[in-house]
């Protein structure tokens, strides 16, 4: 009797297990196996998320240096954080150039100089001249600095998160120069050796 209840309790276990397996490639299966790849990707975004830096979600603003913030990833750390740089400074030299545009423009309107499309295309020329100087590092002699980096293995790669700082006040020295470059513009130059 004993053997009997024994082999009917295998039987009924082995047939509950058999039925609780869904088939492979049952639209049960699928579904369970999407649902396993979703909630894989859900935790490895949650992941890189809480890696992102606060100063890159909310960078500085003390008033003195405009800061730029850049993202990149790569197969190459050294890479990553190079390109990095080069978002950031893309993302700089387009607040640079609000920056001395303003600036130029409000000399112009105070000096009294004209403005025509003359002086219009030469200050969008002088302007331009920033924005591809920074992107090329021109003004790096106490341009922008590199304030912060970090770098975070990701995959078979490296994400690398950087801060720029650029000083405010090189803001009227880029100007300045670019001023001096400008026949058209020679004129600003002494309203541009006033403080801001």
């Amino acid at each position: 009797m004993k053997a009997t209840i024994s082999l009917a309790t295998l039987y009924f276990a082995f047939l509950t297990g058999c039925a609780a397996q869904p088939t492979p490639g049952s639209t049960e299966t699928r579904a369970g196996e999407r649902k396993s790849k979703e909630q894989q990707a859900h935790e490895t975004a949650s992941r890189a998320v809480a890696k992102i830096p606060a100063w890159y979600l909310t960078p500085p603003d003390d008033g003195q240096s405009l800061y730029a913030v850049g993202v990149a990833t790569s197969g190459d750390m050294q890479f990553a954080i190079d390109r990095a740089v080069l978002s950031a400074k893309t993302d700089m030299a387009s607040q640079v150039n609000s920056r001395v545009s303003a600036r130029i423009n409000e000399l112009v309107r105070v000096s009294g100089f004209g403005k025509d499309q003359v002086t219009n295309a030469e200050v969008e020329r002088v302007t331009q001249n920033v924005v591809n100087e920074i992107k090329l590092g021109g003004f790096n002699r106490s341009g922008y600095r590199r304030e912060k980096a970090e770098v975070f293995p990701e995959g078979s790669g490296f994400r690398a998160y950087v801060l720029l700082r650029f000083p405010l006040a090189e803001t009227t020295n880029i100007a300045r120069e670019q001023v001096q470059k400008s026949p058209a513009l020679g004129s600003l130059l002494p309203h541009l050796n006033k403080p801001d």
